[in-house]
């Protein structure tokens, strides 16, 4: 599967408690602090402070830019703010609010903000707004600023609004779970080029639920004496890797193979393939297995966790002739505990057959009651998929490239350091493209090392999480949410400044 060993985290909050639409800041929410007016140049983070993530500038705004729901270059055409030069530069995002020493008194919260004031250019209506206490600091968890990526101990990926909405409806009604998991499987079957499909809690429970589907086939009787069936299942020994012992959690035997076409025989269940495996030395490829095992009725089971761009490579997948695939939904924007299988009907029903629904139900018992799912993580697996084949590889690439070079402008012309714009893989290795991570190399007369620098990142609130590699920090873009650019190109400047 890939980039699931190691980490822990969350995105940053809003600082603000939000009301009134979206214009309200809480009486506890605003400190005033004198600021110095010391000369030469003094960071943001310097002036307000490192626990300090927003600036609200009292002076005032028009009441019809928030009628409007102003957009940034409204506040930016505001008479006498403060920090109108910076919000066209990108240097600075905000929003507006209602000043809780006068309600009727318009401010902008600025609460990303990367510019350097001198000496007396200091505001002197800046006061500074520190973190308010929410579910993460009420448990005592450190908030993360993930970018190294899509990794399961960093919580998955940040849900697109797209998704939160689905959530959020399914969350106002109830639905007939077996009703909603056929519906839903059928449109993401549709999405993939796949006869049916089935969400799952993940990949990993998409091995165990497939391989439980090839022992069984759908027979009650079978599925009652899970895991105890005794059935073997074949995987090519270069093959072998972590995640193949998902296929013994239903029971079944996995044995290593050299001659994959000698070792079939009619009481194999299945043939195990790993598909970012395909092509290793020795082993017999992806669309050839398929052949030999269809030939003596053996199913061949994959997996394909986090293959999923190009979208159609998903359909390319499915065309191979693969019986059953598994996908993880945090590699398409989808939850962390989110994933689905798909490919034969006949195979993708054995699925529902062993899982969850109607566990206490019928005369033989199920298996599959740890594999349960809530109807939110079912429809935002459906509307990630959705939104993910939608947007599109070259929207996201350009996207991706435009944060890498936000982070380069802002990090260029620091002493010492090398900025080559880089693709970090699912494999966990540096590829010249496509961009989606910078890679700064860290040369002796920058003064740091990229340990000392990646200390200082992870010190501070939010900790700032990338990759050391080598005497280079790796900083992966695709795992950071638009609105924390600027915090944490202003919080590279400062580790290697």
């Amino acid at each position: 599967m890939g980039r699931d060993d190691h980490l822990a985290g969350s995105k940053h909050p809003q600082a603000v408690g939000e009301r009134d639409n979206g214009i309200g800041v809480s009486h506890y929410a605003v400190r005033v602090d004198p600021l110095p007016r010391e000369g030469g140049e003094r960071s943001a983070e310097t002036l307000l402070g490192t626990n300090a993530c927003a600036v609200l500038v009292r002076e005032p705004v028009p009441q019809a830019a928030v009628q409007r729901r102003a957009d940034d270059e409204d506040l930016n055409r505001a008479a006498g703010c403060a920090l109108d030069e910076l919000l066209p530069e990108g240097r600075a995002v905000g929003r507006l609010v209602r000043d809780n020493q006068d309600a009727s008194h318009l401010s902008l919260l600025v609460y990303r903000c990367s510019y350097v004031w001198r000496g007396d250019e200091v505001p002197p209506s800046l006061v500074t707004v520190p973190p308010v206490g929410g579910v993460l600091d009420e448990l005592g968890v450190k908030r993360v600023l993930n970018a190294r990526g899509a990794y399961t101990d960093l919580g998955g990926s940040t849900l697109a609004p797209a998704v939160w909405e689905a959530m959020e409806e399914s969350n106002r009604y109830f639905a007939d779970i077996p009703e909603l998991l056929h519906r839903s499987g059928q449109a993401i079957a549709k999405l993939v080029g796949a006869e049916a499909a089935r969400v799952t809690p993940g990949a990993a429970a998409a091995i165990a639920l497939g391989t439980a589907a090839c022992l069984t086939r759908g027979e009650r009787e079978k599925i009652e004496r899970l895991p105890e069936t005794g059935g073997r299942v074949l995987i090519q020994r270069p093959h072998r890797y972590k995640y193949d012992r998902c296929v013994r959690v239903a029971g079944a035997q996995l044995l290593e193979v050299d001659d994959l076409a000698a070792a079939l025989d009619a009481e194999v269940a299945a043939v195990y393939f790993p598909a970012h495996l395909d092509g290793v030395a020795g082993t017999v490829p992806l669309a050839d297995a398929c052949k030999l095992a269809h030939a003596r009725g053996v199913p061949v089971l994959v997996d394909a966790a986090y293959l999923v761009e190009p979208p159609d490579r998903m359909r390319t997948l499915t065309a191979t002739g693969a019986d059953l695939i598994c996908f993880s939904a945090k590699y398409f924007g989808g939850p962390n505990a989110g994933g689905f299988i798909c490919g034969r009907r006949k195979l993708v029903d054995a699925v529902a057959a062993v899982d969850f629904i109607r566990f206490e139900a019928g005369e033989h018992h199920r298996w599959g009651r740890p594999f349960k799912l809530d109807r939110q993580t079912i429809v935002a697996v459906y509307a990630a998929l959705r939104d993910w084949v939608d947007t599109g590889v070259e929207a996201r690439l350009a996207e991706y490239e435009r944060k890498v070079e936000l982070l380069r402008s802002r990090l260029d012309g620091i002493p010492g350091l090398e900025l080559e714009p880089m693709c970090f893989t699912m494999e966990e290795t540096l590829a010249p493209a496509p961009v989606n991570c910078l890679r700064v190399r860290i040369r002796a007369e920058n003064g740091k090392t990229a340990a000392d620098v990646d200390r200082a990142l992870q010190s501070d609130d939010p900790s700032v999480l990338a990759h050391v590699v080598g005497d280079a920090l790796v900083v992966v873009v695709d795992s950071v949410p638009d609105e924390d650019d600027e915090l944490l190109a202003a919080r590279l400047a400062a580790a290697l400044g």
